[in-house]
Order: C-alpha cells, then structure tokens, then sequence
C-alpha cells in the first residue's frame, strides 16, 4: 500500500512514502513528456528542412524528380494506428402477448322470453320487444379481459461501442494507409 507520511508522522531516517495520485500525476507528466519530445523532433525536422533552402532572395531550383524520390525512398514510416468507434444498437425483437380472459358469475335480472340480462331496463326491454315476465338475481357467467394484450421489446444483445482501427498513419509525414482488418471490408 502507498501512503504518505507528513512531516510530523514520517519517523527519523525513513523513506517517504508518496500516494497513488502522486505517482498517477508523475507517470503521467513522464508521458506527457515523452509524447511532446516525439512532437519536438518533428518540428525539428521541419526547422531542419525549412533551414536547408536557400532564401536569401535567390530561389534555388526545385529537385530533380529522381532526388524527391531518393528522399521519400529514404524516409522511414513510423506507422500509427488510427482509430474509429462505431455504435452498434441492441438487438431486440418483439414478443405480442393476448389479452387474458376470465370469467365470474353474477347476479342478473333476466327476461323470461329470451334469457338476455336486462337490469334496470324492464320496462323498455317489455315495451320494445313485447315480452312479458323477467326473473331477478339469476346466476350468469360474463367474460371480462383480466389484462389487456400488450407487446414486450426483449433485449436479446445490448448496445455496445466498438474501438476499429481504420487506418495507419505515418508520424513523420501524415501519409494514410488503410488497416488491413479495414481492406476487406465492403466500402
């Protein structure tokens, strides 16, 4: 385990010990540093070139195109990976569930005649009809929806983001090269 130890705490002729953010902070900056120096050289290289030409009112001539051959033949490639995220949706697909039925028994007034249930309607029901009679709290079974049909989305892959390396660029002079992953790939 890292600790630090503050002044008062750290014994007489011990190492200090440093904290974890403190060794993150150094090996970052030592990254950092590292990553600017690669820069560095590039624009070293670039101050090398500009300072090789001659600008003192004269233009020289332009190489030869065999010379910028020689010179890009005499460049060596420092290749970097270059990276692309693509998204992938989830894969889902839907499930159609039907609404459930039931039934119970109730309590119903019922015309003798035609048997249908007609509660608090008698008297239309005689007069439109022209039946007579009905019979109060007989038992009838009715139907009723116990749960509405409803449709669930089941997530069969997740959504994921992907890291693809598309292409190579060189460091030193930005020249692309597709991946060779990428190259088979349909465009």
């Amino acid at each position: 385990m890292i600790t630090e130890n503050t002044p008062e705490e750290a014994p007489q002729g011990t190492r200090k010990t440093v904290s974890r953010a403190t060794v993150a902070h150094y090996v970052l900056t030592a990254l950092l540093a590292a990553a600017c120096a690669a820069c560095a050289l590039a624009l070293v290289l670039v101050a090398d070139e500009l300072a090789s030409r001659d600008d003192g009112g004269s233009h020289a001539p332009q190489a030869q195109p065999q010379e910028a051959g020689e010179a890009q033949a005499a460049h060596e490639h420092a290749w970097q990976p270059s990276y692309e995220i693509v998204s992938h949706p989830a894969a889902t697909h839907e499930v159609e569930h039907p609404a459930v039925m039931a039934s119970r028994v109730e309590e119903h007034t019922v015309c003798n005649t035609c048997m249908s249930p007609i509660d608090g309607m008698t008297a239309e029901h005689a007069e439109e009809y022209g039946h007579a009679g009905y019979t109060t709290g007989v038992p009838v079974a009715v139907d009723y929806v116990e749960q509405e049909a409803w449709t669930e989305t089941v997530v069969d892959a997740e959504a994921y983001d992907e890291l693809v390396k598309v292409a190579d660029v060189c460091a030193a002079c930005g020249e692309t090269q597709p991946s060779a992953s990428v190259e088979g790939q349909p465009a």
